[in-house]
């Protein structure tokens, strides 16, 4: 049976930056003002081309195809919302957050974009609620805590924003941005031991923020009198700024026209066939870029694309030598490996799986939430026959992205090689309603219904299949073995 597999981003995609650290002015507005779902929808916003950069205009007309085709669409909002959002046009990206949002009031990503558009408005309060409703959706992204703590310590709110560091390193205990914005309130109450006994630790463990942790560990030891400590801690820290780690803003940075161009050039040019041409162009841009970790992993991916395996290994390679917590390179190179386990034979497809398997348990660890990541992971238990690993790989990945309907028909196939018939019909209705053009399953949902003894409900889904993907001989045995059950 032929299985969908879950693609997360094109080539564009893989343009990922840091997205920029928030510091906001207070805005006077009330909870209730700040709900977007106590408002209608708004039209879709005014778009005048002429006044923009060429390649965001082009950006932004592509995604307002998806609003125009669909204005009740919540992931389209959503997709136009982070176009906007990612070129610097947060006004317009607020007011398409909030109409997601309306549309689809669960989606704790539009709840935590919004949270950071209203906080590049300088809308403080109304940050603080969006981030509070992210934090409901999805308790244990601790990127969520540590921005509500930082936004309440700006409003003077210590106890609270010691209460959402806190949180944010008893999901992470080793999380450096937490434990500085517990240090951060520690300076603030001017209890100095305190803040230099958590930010030792991290400015001793390296990493991204150790820098930024000496520079505080050098105030703290100025005001305990530890003079030569405070002048090393200083030097250390010179001129260093806190880096967030954030990887739900980090997709963002995909949107964000310019080099998009050319990326969409090369993914043309492949899907045309012309891999020579697609590779040429990618390894332009990487002369132009030579250090740029998105570009090196586009270029990564496209060798993947143009069968030239061992060249994608070694450019992503160098990816993680160079930021070894960038984790869309740890996912590509997976999917390489998992690329060349069927090109090899079984004996060394299994290695190079479990090289796989490796990387991906370092992107799931960098980021927990990494939907691409988890289905991969199914796939690769599936195809070594472990359905019932890849069946809890890709119910993970559905707790990361509950609104992308091919993963959850990746659940329901799953459930169909387990034999679990009511399991796969209950996914099967959600995708057939997500996707209500999906053939396949509609015929999926006929079959297992016909399966549990329901036989109309499976007539009227294979049906369905059948004015979808009309004469197709699977269908329509199904339905012949159907209407023979049912009887005269």
């Amino acid at each position: 049976m032929l299985r969908v597999r879950y693609v997360a981003v094109g080539l564009a995609a893989l343009v990922v930056g840091v997205a920029g650290w928030w510091w906001l002015k207070s805005t006077p507005g009330l909870d209730h003002e700040s709900d977007p779902r106590s408002a209608a929808l708004v039209p879709l916003p005014a778009f005048d081309a002429s006044v923009l950069d060429p390649d965001i205009a082009e950006a932004i007309a592509l995604a307002r195809e998806g609003v125009v085709t669909d204005p009740n669409d919540g992931r389209a909002w959503r997709s136009l919302a982070a176009v906007y959002d990612a070129n610097d046009l947060a006004d317009v990206a607020r007011q398409c957050y909030e109409n997601a949002i309306r549309l689809e009031p669960a989606d704790e990503r539009s709840w935590y974009d919004l949270a950071m558009v209203r906080a590049d408005l300088g809308d403080r309060r109304g940050a603080i609620f969006a981030v509070q409703r992210t934090i409901e959706l999805s308790p244990g992204y601790p990127a969520a805590r540590w921005r509500l703590g930082f936004w309440l310590l700006q409003r003077g709110d210590l106890d609270d924003a010691e209460a959402a560091f806190s949180a944010a390193t008893r999901i992470d205990a080793e999380h450096a941005i937490g434990l500085i914005g517990l240090a951060r309130v520690w300076l603030q109450r001017e209890a100095y031991q305190e803040a230099a006994d958590v930010l030792g630790p991290v400015a001793a463990a390296g990493g991204r923020n150790a820098h930024h942790a000496s520079q505080l560990l050098a105030r703290a030891y100025r005001h305990l009198g530890r003079i030569e400590e405070a002048d090393a801690a200083a030097l250390r820290g010179l001129g260093a700024g806190l880096v967030d780690n954030d990887p739900w803003r980090t997709e963002l940075e995909q949107y964000r026209a310019g080099l998009t161009t050319t990326m969409r050039e090369a993914g043309q040019l492949l899907r045309q066939g012309r891999k020579d041409k697609a590779v040429a162009l990618m390894e332009q841009l990487r002369r132009q870029h030579p250090r740029w970790v998105g570009v090196l992993t586009a270029l990564g991916t496209t060798y993947r694309s143009a069968g030239r395996h061992d060249q994608s290994v070694r450019v992503l390679q160098e990816v993680i030598a160079i930021d070894s917590a960038y984790y869309p390179a740890h996912l590509e190179i997976a999917r390489t490996y998992a690329r060349m386990s069927g090109t090899v034979p079984a004996a060394d497809g299994r290695r190079l799986q479990d090289r796989a398997m490796l990387s991906l348990e370092r992107a799931v660890e960098l980021n927990p939430t990494y939907a691409a990541a988890h289905a991969l992971r199914g796939d690769l238990f599936a195809a070594r026959q472990d359905h019932v690993r890849a069946l809890a790989s890709y119910r993970d990945a559905v707790r990361c992205d509950s609104t992308n309907p091919m993963l959850v028909y990746q659940v329901a196939q799953t459930h169909f090689q387990l034999e679990q018939w009511a399991e796969a019909a209950d996914a099967l209705e959600i995708v057939t309603r997500r996707a209500p053009s999906t053939a396949q399953a509609f015929y999926l949902l006929g079959v297992a219904r016909l399966k549990l003894g329901q036989l109309p409900q499976a007539e009227t889904a294979l049906l369905r299949a059948d004015i979808l993907a009309p004469e197709n001989p699977a269908t329509l045995a199904a339905l012949r073995q159907v209407r023979s059950e049912q009887g005269p």
